[in-house]
């Protein structure tokens, strides 16, 4: 009968043949879709290296925003940034929080009288005592102004802060920079004005008013002849 005769060898050929063309053709995409993959890997570890490259520049740019070009302290928006960060976390501790006020005296003499790539190196050598005498890693020193700076001293009393404020007066005068224009010295020196306040004491507080305290310090220290550290009190 049909049903009983036996394959031809033909027929077996076509079949095996049938049957490696079909393995060939599965391997064959097996390795096209292993090739791809390994292209999409290739291609998402360049892409996570690209943004991670941009977060980079990114962050450093941001940093960069945060600096005083000349000094290469903090610059008024990183000091603002800073000081938040201070007296929020000075009202979670209950610590005292103590603001320095520094300007240089007569400096717009210093800078008529020498130039101003002169009075770029005093600034400059005058930034590096201040960091100098900084010696808590809490401690921040910030250029407020054109010769105005600020110090941050979080968790220090107004006496702690005060001998801070008086080493750094002296390191300054130490420095012997000529001022031949001053009218408090012959060299340079600088007023400082002092405010402590507790952050968590007093609800009315705010950074403003620490801010003016020690302002108002520094402007009394150079109406009383300049060269000189003065602590902010109601009485004042």
């Amino acid at each position: 009968m049909e049903a009983n005769r036996p394959l031809s060898r033909g027929y077996m050929s076509n079949s095996i043949k049938d049957i490696l063309r079909s393995a060939l053709e599965r391997l064959h995409y097996r390795h096209k879709r292993q090739k791809f993959v390994q292209q999409l890997l290739e291609r998402n570890r360049e892409l996570e290296s690209s943004l991670n490259k941009r977060r980079r520049i990114e962050a450093n740019l941001r940093r960069l925003s945060l600096l005083d070009g000349l000094t290469g302290i903090y610059n008024r928006r990183g000091f603002d940034q800073a000081f938040d960060l201070e007296w929020q976390r000075a009202m979670r501790s209950q610590e005292p929080l103590s603001l320095i006020m520094i300007d240089l005296d007569c400096f717009k003499a210093f800078n008529d009288c020498y130039g101003h790539p002169a009075g770029d190196s005093c600034l400059q050598q005058v930034v590096k005592e201040l960091r100098h005498s900084l010696r808590r890693p809490g401690d921040l020193v910030a250029r407020y102004g054109g010769e105005e700076f600020v110090v941050i001293l979080p968790n220090t009393t107004s006496a702690g802060a005060a001998l801070i404020g008086e080493e750094i007066r002296l390191q300054i005068v130490k420095l012997a920079i000529p001022h031949k224009c001053s009218l408090s010295s012959k060299c340079v020196t600088i007023s400082a004005g002092l405010a402590t306040i507790y952050p968590g004491a007093d609800a009315e507080q705010t950074p403003q008013i620490l801010l003016t305290q020690a302002d108002q310090a520094l402007y009394a220290a150079k109406n009383a002849g300049r060269d000189r550290l003065e602590i902010f009190s109601d009485a004042s």
